[in-house]
């Protein structure tokens, strides 16, 4: 088997933590469900800081189903995202291309979500959807896509995905 380092070194790739780990076989079940933990908690932030801004603390979470639902079902979500968007990078290692999915992907669930916070603006909460779930589901995906640049070599698997015949 050739070293890591070598691998990297010959295919001009700096290898992260994760990276190094799921390459030596370590289960990345851990990354995964680390990032998704990451993304529930700053999006659960950041919907209850813009209620308390609105003066209406808990009302997103109270709409979608009450607190105690809708911090499970969005823990959930989010676990599930993590832990695919870590597998999708870990195939990313072999196959560079499946980047190119992460990139796709993220842009349909933001398009999901777009129609999400039209359906709830509707009913429910009204303009102030758009900064409680639009803006919030944006925030997640950028503090994704920025802790997956931390524990991978995203650049480097982009360039290889978009130049390799």
């Amino acid at each position: 088997m050739i070293s890591i380092r070598r691998q990297e070194v010959e295919h001009g790739l700096d290898l992260g933590h994760g990276a190094r780990a799921a390459a030596t076989g370590r289960p990345m079940r851990h990354a995964g469900l680390r990032l998704g933990l990451i993304v529930a908690v700053a999006t659960w932030c950041w919907v209850a800081a813009v209620d308390a801004l609105l003066g209406e603390p808990l009302r997103t979470a109270s709409v979608l189903g009450g607190v105690v639902t809708f911090t499970t079902v969005h823990l959930v979500l989010c676990l599930a995202f993590g832990s695919a968007l870590a597998g999708l990078m870990d195939g990313a290692m072999e196959e560079p291309g499946l980047v190119l999915s992460i990139v796709f992907g993220t842009l349909l669930l933001e398009v999901a979500f777009a129609l999400l916070t039209i359906f709830v603006s509707m009913t429910s909460l009204g303009a102030t959807a758009w900064p409680r779930i639009f803006v919030g589901s944006i925030v997640g995906s950028m503090v994704a896509l920025a802790m997956l640049a931390r524990w991978y070599p995203v650049r480097q698997l982009l360039d290889r995905a978009l130049h390799d015949d």
